[in-house]
């Protein structure tokens, strides 16, 4: 399906430059022949050009309005809880898929493994102890096959720390040495936020981290294991309708085809308009705004590569 959407994707993509360019191209050269080779060279130029400038992201935006108040709500009611909360809520979301393992401040988690709970479940079957007995024996041997089975494969940290504030370079080194003797795959941090310069210095770390702001966290965890805090903290936000939001409404994604619709129109009519010029202007202008709606990163949310 993602292999598809990037297709279906690209394509409009060029469609859409390769009209803009088409319509000025056939204004001034008469050779049909000419115009299309000339255009598709154009094209071909400023896609790779477009490529570089925003060294291209799978953009979409994925949160409904419901669901975004939700991860906020979620994630204040980590924020003002102690820290265990949050880790006991991340524990119980990975432990029933993964062999899982709750230290002080984070969790270490084995993606690849099988659950060992069954396997044990298994073995002792047969057994002729009490239930009771039976529990305790399976816990504590679901326990150590965990540790082994972990220690001996590559593993994954999940890391949660929620402040109100954002996750600033000091909270990165602080977690950075937390897990610095863990022979782990990545680290995962669920926090509130992160400033640009956490986004830089992740690059540079010596072993790979990956950081989920409370939306990413709600989108990439909670929402794909459907399991969900049972309460939520809501603040009133009484905001106005700014030029801001404005410019979100009017150059997302989903506003492309209406201009799209609209720049066509007006190209089809300048073959009926003796001065037609006006009318290329103005289709040129829907289609720079339509191509600019399409692929910028700023007013379409992102969502971050796949962390488990």
């Amino acid at each position: 399906m993602k292999t598809f959407n990037y297709i279906i994707s690209t394509i409009l993509r060029i469609s859409l430059i390769f009209l803009l360019f088409f319509i000025w191209v056939r204004y001034y050269v008469k050779s049909l022949t000419l115009v299309l080779i000339i255009t598709s060279i154009l094209t071909l130029l400023f896609d790779g050009f477009l490529n570089l400038l925003i060294k291209k992201k799978n953009i979409k935006a994925s949160l409904k309005k419901e669901e975004i108040e939700r991860a906020e709500g979620f994630c204040n009611y980590f924020i003002f809880n102690e820290k265990s909360v949050a880790l006991n809520f991340f524990y119980n979301l990975l432990k029933d898929k993964y062999p899982a393992i709750k230290k002080s401040n984070f969790i270490i988690f084995e993606k690849n493994n099988i659950r060992v709970e069954k396997e044990n479940q298994s073995a002792n079957k047969n057994g002729d102890t009490t239930d009771a007995n039976k529990e305790i024996t399976l816990n504590v041997n679901a326990r150590d096959a965990m540790e082994n089975s972990i220690n001996q494969n590559e593993m994954l940290v999940l890391y949660p720390f929620y402040k109100y504030n954002k996750l600033n370079i000091e909270d990165l080194i602080f977690i950075y040495n937390k897990t610095k003797n863990l022979k782990c795959e990545k680290v995962i941090i669920c926090t509130s936020d992160f400033d640009e310069q956490v986004k830089k210095a992740i690059t540079k770390m010596p072993k790979k981290f990956i950081i989920l702001n409370k939306y990413e966290a709600y989108e990439q965890l909670m929402k794909k294991f459907e399991i969900y805090p049972t309460t939520q903290i809501k603040f009133n936000d009484e905001t106005r309708f700014t030029f801001k939001n404005f410019l979100e409404v009017s150059l997302n994604k989903r506003r492309a085809g209406g201009y799209i619709f609209a720049s066509i129109i007006l190209f089809l009519s300048s073959f009926f308009v003796r001065v037609n010029i006006y009318y290329l202007i103005m289709s040129s202008i829907l289609l720079l705004v339509s191509i600019f709606s399409f692929i910028n990163p700023i007013y379409n949310k992102k969502t971050q590569e796949k962390v488990i």
